[in-house]
């Protein structure tokens, strides 16, 4: 027997949450911009790499993030970007400057961008006990990582070639004279 809603038939989702599989995924946030680091760890974390992905459900892989500590801002934005808070009492709004934010609590640099780019629902919380930051290289969470390859563990940004370490191209094909093309003679 089953429920309706005036003439379809209401379905229950089954709840495959707890079936679906986490994965781990290791970061180096050495030199990694905020922004891009904190977009690529916001899609693990809400599942949309996966193919099951539902924005009701929570389907979050762990991600842990070494050296949170040496994540870089673009531009002039450890000068001027603030992060702002209140006491909760009359005029207490609090700014601090990204430069002291980064000497006191270095790993909120990222887990505040991280926040700021999950949906504000309930899954949020949950979504971020699954993140976790570690200030240095030390990886209290090895274990996870013992049977991966490190193509699978690591997942940092490609860095950019130097010219000199580029490929060499082909050198290029002599053609024959009929195959170059000629004004006609007039």
């Amino acid at each position: 027997m089953g429920f309706s809603i005036g003439s379809k038939p209401l379905r229950l989702r089954k709840n495959v949450v707890d079936t679906v599989p986490r994965a781990w995924h290791l970061f180096d946030a050495t030199g990694q911009v905020v922004g891009r680091l904190a977009t690529r760890i916001a899609r693990l974390l809400m599942g949309k790499h996966k193919p099951t992905w539902d924005p009701r459900s929570n389907y979050a892989d762990y991600c842990v993030v070494l050296n949170a500590e040496k994540v870089v801002f673009s531009g002039k934005k450890w000068d001027q970007k603030l992060y702002r808070h209140h006491t909760g009492h009359p005029g207490g709004l609090v700014e601090i400057p990204a430069k002291r934010m980064r000497d006191r609590h270095p790993d909120r640099i990222l887990r505040k961008a991280i926040w700021g780019m999950l949906p504000p629902t309930r899954l949020r919380e949950s979504r971020m006990r699954m993140l976790r930051l570690v200030v240095g290289s030390d990886n209290p969470f090895a274990d996870k990582f013992e049977g991966l390859l490190p193509a699978e563990s690591e997942q940092t940004e490609d860095q950019p070639m130097r010219l000199e370490d580029q490929p060499v191209p082909p050198e290029v094909v002599e053609y024959h004279e009929k195959w170059v093309a000629r004004r006609k003679q007039q």
